[in-house]
């Protein structure tokens, strides 16, 4: 297994994440037959129990995408199982301190540099040096969702280990009193996410947001945002299938 997410994250161009929801091993070729970069496989919201995650691992890994998955929360044994069943990096949730980012990094290393058990069943066989390269190849990204992350933004950034800070705009607005929307345009909200990209260019880090619409996502890479998700396969259905109904009622109705 060549490690694809490391390097397609060296490329200076924004990277153009796309998001798996659904359980689905058939939505998740077609969303990998689509010009995504990367894809991430959603633990947290989306509807995804672990044998499924396999699945798409495995299906997204075959169209030669760069794979990550995103845990459910801070939680050791999810985060190396995923890691092991082929998932070249993971995005954790709710990561409010640099001791929690600190942990994460080190669910996802090695010994002696970290805790992550030894046992990479998938990921093994598809890699025959992974351990060898696991520590210095698997991509670490935290998410930045609250204020109290906000408050400790430049000492996450710092933390060794670290690879990205991927910004969760809905979360962030609701922890500062607004609504909890993609794509939000308060100057308290810019001015974070303006942070974070400094931050981010200050530890060599890549920075990263979650989008709900293509311009708003061309807006954030010209910000410096270098990894951008524009909504998830349900979204993109759910959308899809409302302006073609709507426009077909339409079209129905002016006979």
């Amino acid at each position: 297994m060549a490690f694809i997410l490391r390097s397609r994250l060296s490329d200076p161009r924004a990277i153009v994440n796309g998001w798996c929801a659904f359980p689905s091993t058939a939505t998740a070729e077609i969303m990998a037959l689509q010009p995504w970069d990367t894809l991430t496989v959603d633990m947290q919201h989306g509807l995804i129990g672990y044998q499924a995650a396999l699945e798409l691992i495995r299906v997204l890994g075959g169209r030669g995408k760069g794979i990550l998955a995103r845990v459910p929360w801070l939680e050791p044994s999810i985060s190396m199982k995923l890691l092991d069943a082929g998932a070249e990096g993971l995005i954790c949730p709710m990561i409010s301190t640099p001791q929690d980012a600190a942990r994460f990094v080190s669910c996802c290393r090695y010994p002696p540099v970290g805790i992550r058990s030894f046992g990479p069943t998938r990921a093994g066989l598809l890699t025959a040096d992974y351990a060898d390269c696991a520590n210095e190849d698997v991509v670490c990204a935290v998410q930045i969702e609250d204020s109290k992350a906000v408050d400790a933004l430049e000492e996450i950034a710092a933390v060794d280990g670290l690879d990205m800070l991927y910004v969760g705009p809905a979360d962030l607005a609701l922890s500062l009193g607004h609504p909890p929307k993609f794509d939000p345009y308060q100057p308290d909200l810019i001015a974070i996410f303006e942070r974070v990209v400094a931050a981010c260019e200050a530890n060599g880090l890549i920075a990263a947001i979650h989008c709900g619409q293509p311009a708003y996502a061309a807006r954030m890479a010209s910000m410096g945002f270098r990894f951008v998700t524009v909504g998830s396969d349900l979204r993109l259905l759910a959308a899809a299938s409302n302006s073609t109904a709507t426009a077909t009622q339409d079209a129905i109705s002016a006979i």
